[in-house]
């Protein structure tokens, strides 16, 4: 469930009415996983390649593409702090 959530980007409010979840187990839920993580989570930078829309006429907007193989692409353009926030939150 709290993997659902961050992958969601949806608020706890808006998570638990089009989930029907109660808010308040969502919430315990989530301390628990938070409680439970002693370690801190590690980052790491890695390159990507942002292909421009010219290189895919009339199919994305946008793609980004990881080292890894790992493909974000947009039919729209995102704002950089929601690119951001995809790369760097957990893999979903």
């Amino acid at each position: 469930m709290v993997e659902q959530f961050r992958c969601s980007g949806l608020s706890r409010k808006a998570f638990s009415l089009h989930y029907g979840v109660p808010r308040t187990t969502l919430n315990w839920w989530l301390r628990k996983v938070k409680r439970s993580s002693t370690a801190p989570a590690t980052m790491t930078f890695r390159e990507v390649k942002v292909i421009p829309a010219a290189d895919s006429p009339g199919k994305w907007a946008m793609e980004v593409e990881s080292p890894s193989g790992v493909k974000v692409r947009c039919r729209e353009e995102l704002p950089v702090r929601i690119l951001e926030r995809l790369l760097r939150g957990p893999r979903c």
